[in-house]
């Protein structure tokens, strides 16, 4: 899969271990590049991967829908992606 941006800038510490993501849509370890409108595009950014994501899994498995999204995590707290 391809993005607009380095993903890395995202997930920066996926490299060395495993990424949990929890209904804030921020990437557990991460900051939120100091908050502001940098804090909207980084969560704006991992709801997109979710849903791309989320979208070629349904697809693969034949779902009628994706199960895994951005909102989807957003409105359940106890919720969480890793």
């Amino acid at each position: 899969m391809n993005f607009p941006y380095n993903l890395s800038e995202v997930f920066p510490v996926a490299q060395r271990e495993v990424v949990k993501i929890g209904h804030d849509l921020l990437p557990h370890g991460t900051s939120a590049f100091g908050g502001g409108k940098s804090f909207y595009l980084l969560q704006q950014r991992v709801s997109e991967i979710l849903d791309t994501v989320g979208a070629a899994s349904a697809q693969a498995q034949g779902l009628k829908t994706p199960i895994t999204s951005g909102d989807k995590l957003r409105t359940h707290g106890e919720h969480m992606v890793s």
